[in-house]
C-alpha cells in the first residue's frame, strides 16, 4: 500500500506509540531480570503460576470500554509474561 496522506499522521502516531510500548517492555524485562536473580539466590523457580493467575485477574480489571477488553488485555499480558520467561531462558539468566 502506498502513501495515503490522511493516514500518514495516524501511522506516525502509531510509530510513536509502538516505540513507547517497546521502551516499557525493556523496562519491564530489566525488573524481571532482577526478580529472576532474587529467585535464583533464594532457590525459587522462575515461574509462579499462582502469581501469574492473580496478575491476569488483576489485568482484567483494567479493561476499558473505549480501549482493550479484559480478554485482550489478558492475552497480551500472558504473552508478555511468557516472552519474559523465554528471554531469560535464552540468555541463561533463568533460575535452574
Amino acid at each position: 500500500m502506498g502513501k495515503v496522506p490522511d493516514l500518514d499522521p495516524l501511522r506516525a502516531a502509531l510509530d510513536v506509540s509502538n516505540r513507547r510500548l517497546a521502551q516499557v517492555l525493556h523496562e519491564r524485562l530489566a525488573l524481571v531480570r532482577r526478580a529472576a536473580a532474587w529467585k535464583a539466590a533464594h532457590g525459587l523457580p522462575l515461574a509462579d503460576p499462582e502469581r501469574e493467575r492473580a496478575m491476569l485477574a488483576q489485568v482484567a480489571t483494567w479493561a476499558d470500554p473505549n480501549g482493550c477488553d479484559a480478554a485482550t488485555l489478558q492475552t497480551v499480558f500472558a504473552a508478555v509474561f511468557a516472552a519474559g520467561r523465554a528471554q531469560l531462558e535464552r540468555s541463561g539468566a533463568a533460575p535452574r
